[in-house]
């Protein structure tokens, strides 16, 4: 603590600050009028040195003490500079007249605010905390209101959900149940389980029932071109191509009487496709039969040789 701080808990009564009248030689100086003054400060120099080394020592020390602007801000760090340069520079008998002076500071009558603006400006703050209070509640209704039509159709959905899954099952007994009633199921000896001109006509009557039960297709806009299907014992696959013979990968290879003149336009397509990337990287018959037999769902080798051939045969050379 330093020396002028202890003589300010000494003498705090002496060094208190005081209300006098503006002096004359700070009127004459500024070429201002008597009447825009409204009263003079008295600031001890020890309080204006304690201020000064506080406010430069330490963060966060309130260095305006007053609302309006600039004026008295400017003139108290001006003075107090001052005052604080004197202190450092005297010592003794003159530090002690410098602890006995004061500054008087002159407060204008715009530094001041009235009391009925205070006033005024509180009952403002006022109505407008009471306004957004009244917003606040009201929000505060209007997002209870919307949390409660949000659990309303939350609730509606969930039952709704619930309502359909019943419906979803009761529709899913009718369907089984129709199917037993109309002979849908198959009753007798599975596909892999009989000789192939049998299996041929179990093939035809499932090629025709899917057809049936995936009528819906073509209301997407969709044509059913072709279904596999794989047995569940021997894993032999069963492909059942719509506009095309139907068979199996088996009997693919013993059934060299289809043509590709019994392909749809988007199967030709496919195997032109497939023909040109093979002679394009000279890709032997051989190497894709292979492919067939590894890869199912590519077209059968025989199918690329007859269609080369008739490419062949419609090409003629100069």
């Amino acid at each position: 603590m330093s020396d002028v701080l202890l003589q300010y808990m000494q003498r705090r009564y002496e060094w208190e600050i005081s209300v006098t009248d503006p002096p004359l030689s700070y009127i004459k100086q500024q070429g201002i009028f008597r009447f825009q003054i409204a009263l003079g400060v008295n600031i001890p120099y020890p309080l204006l040195k304690i201020w000064y080394e506080n406010v430069h020592k330490a963060e966060g020390f309130p260095k305006s003490w007053f609302r309006t602007g600039y004026r008295i801000q400017g003139r108290l760090e001006s003075e107090a500079g001052i005052v604080a340069g004197k202190y450092r520079q005297n010592k003794g008998q003159k530090r002690e007249q410098l602890n006995s002076k004061c500054l008087t500071l002159s407060i204008l009558n715009a530094d001041l605010v009235s009391i009925e603006e205070m006033e005024r400006k509180l009952h403002t703050t006022r109505d407008e905390l009471s306004e957004w209070e009244k917003k606040f509640d009201d929000l505060e209704a209007e997002k209870q209101k919307l949390i409660n039509e949000m659990r309303d159709v939350q609730r509606k959905n969930e039952e709704e959900i619930i309502h359909l899954e019943a419906a979803g099952e009761e529709l899913k007994d009718y369907v089984d149940q129709l199917e037993r009633q109309s002979g849908l199921t198959c009753q007798s000896k599975k596909v892999g389980e009989v000789g192939q001109k049998q299996r041929q006509r179990k093939l035809k009557v499932l090629k025709e029932r899917a057809e049936c039960a995936l009528w819906f297709a073509k209301s997407f806009g969709l044509e059913l071109g072709i279904l596999k299907f794989k047995d569940v014992k021997c894993n032999e696959t069963y492909s059942l191509h719509y506009h095309t013979p139907m068979t199996s990968r088996a009997e693919e290879e013993e059934t060299p009487e289809s043509s590709p003149e019994e392909l749809s336009d988007y199967q030709r397509s496919q195997i032109e496709q497939i023909l040109f990337l093979l002679d394009k990287f000279y890709v032997s018959d051989r190497f894709y039969h292979e492919l067939t037999v590894a890869y199912e769902d590519i077209p059968s080798s025989y199918l690329i040789k007859q269609l080369r051939s008739d490419l062949n045969r419609m090409t003629n050379i100069a």
